[in-house]
């Protein structure tokens, strides 16, 4: 797997973009992607190795004073034409493993939506937790110290 910090000068970065903009589930993810103000958001394109077809990407922020120590909230996307594949895993664990190696982060958060089953099975395969729920939506978590590389 190939990632990619997104830069919005790049064509191969801004088409692979386009090609999800017609995809409901991403919709208010890319406007905050194209807008590089936004939060000190970071965005990760992931590239498969063999084919070299981007296949999705993450996003991750930090979220400022949170009670629990350092944490980073990560928001993912796989492209609809490839789900189901293991991507989501394989994307999801490389993120946490370089957000706990690479950064002062204790601890990362991921909102998922309670309709999204795809991903509640990733964020536990990947060892989150659940923390907290509402009506509509999980909150997962992970602890640095509790991180098992996969």
């Amino acid at each position: 797997m190939i990632i990619e910090f997104f830069q919005s000068n790049n064509p191969k970065h801004l088409y692979f973009l386009k090609t999800l903009k017609d995809d409901q589930e991403i919709q208010h993810f890319l406007g905050n992607i194209l807008e590089s103000a936004y939060l000190n958001t970071n965005t990760l394109l992931f590239r498969d190795f063999l084919t070299q077809h981007y296949v999705g990407l993450v996003s991750f922020s930090d979220i400022q004073d949170s009670f629990i120590g350092p944490t980073i909230s990560i928001y993912y996307f796989i492209h609809p034409s490839i789900r189901q594949q293991g991507y989501g895993t394989l994307i999801v664990q490389k993120v946490v493993n370089f957000l706990f190696d690479q950064t002062s982060c204790e601890h990362i958060v991921m909102n998922i939506s309670k309709k999204n089953i795809p991903s509640q099975k990733v964020a536990k395969k990947c060892f989150f937790e659940c923390a907290y729920e509402d009506d509509e939506d999980f909150i997962f978590l992970k602890s640095k110290e509790r991180n098992l590389k996969v």
